[in-house]
């Protein structure tokens, strides 16, 4: 753009090209040195949408850029403290809230909310993850994602999922079983749903009902941990030919099935 705009300038002038040549060479070498500072910040994402954030004021998109950049960086402390800021921006009436605005802001949530949740906080996480489904009903309720609708039940089924992991954590097993159950009314094809809902179901002493969801988790992704809970239920719901078959069937499918009963002990005595 200035190359073309001093060029219309000389001819406008009657500039001789002589003229020209040392303010170009000027403009060339200033321009040089403004674009090797830009290039600077497209080193990586992070570099990239930190300078968003140095030269924006309040902006949730930047906000949340940021933070998934640098949680995929490995910096979860400042990632979090990022998508706190998203949160932040949230008015303090859900009706008030900007759709889009709402849809940043419930995304933060879910990342919040999980990672409380590795903290070892299940009751902070389960804060955010009520949020998110808050938000979620209030897209639902203005049609808001009524042309996105697997969006909008992939992000109720992830807050509900992890509700009920949540819930068991806090030995609350009636919550943990519905979080779970509403969660595979959304998204019925989750292995690790059915596993959450067999667990809690053994828990509750219903072995029929856990041997059930361990089935439909196995059929849908096979692996010597799921095979082996329902080895457990199977057994004490009366059914010891078919827990000894779902037992073969796990040692097919780990070199150490001493370490995946293990795993299986740990989760039972949670």
């Amino acid at each position: 753009m200035v190359c073309w705009g001093v060029a219309e300038l000389a001819k406008q002038k009657e500039l001789s090209p002589v003229w020209l040549a040392a303010p170009s060479v000027a403009v060339l070498l200033v321009l040089t040195v403004v674009t090797h500072i830009q290039l600077s910040y497209w080193s990586d994402n992070v570099t990239l949408w930190s300078r968003m954030v140095a030269i924006s004021s309040g902006s949730y998109e930047v906000e949340e850029n940021l933070a998934v950049a640098l949680l995929e960086s490995g910096q979860t402390e400042p990632a979090m403290q990022h998508f706190q800021r998203v949160t932040a921006l949230v008015p303090s009436s859900p009706g008030a809230l900007g759709r889009e605005l709402a849809g940043y802001a419930a995304v933060a949530h879910l990342y919040l909310g999980a990672y409380e949740q590795q903290r070892g906080q299940p009751a902070e996480a389960i804060a955010h993850y009520k949020k998110v489904l808050g938000l979620a009903q209030d897209f639902a309720s203005q049609n808001v994602y009524a042309n996105l609708p697997p969006l909008l039940s992939r992000m109720r089924a992830a807050a509900l999922g992890n509700m009920g992991d949540a819930y068991y954590a806090l030995r609350d097993l009636p919550n943990a079983r519905t979080s779970f159950e509403a969660a595979l009314q959304l998204d019925p094809s989750s292995p690790r749903q059915w596993i959450g809902l067999g667990v809690v179901d053994q828990k509750l002493g219903d072995a029929g009902a856990a041997a059930q969801a361990f089935s439909r988790a196995t059929e849908m992704q096979p692996s010597a941990v799921g095979y082996l809970l329902l080895a457990h239920a199977l057994e004490q719901s009366g059914h010891p030919p078919e827990a000894q078959a779902a037992r073969q069937q796990a040692n097919l499918l780990t070199p150490n099935p001493a370490a995946a009963e293990q795993a299986v002990e740990k989760l039972l005595a949670q």
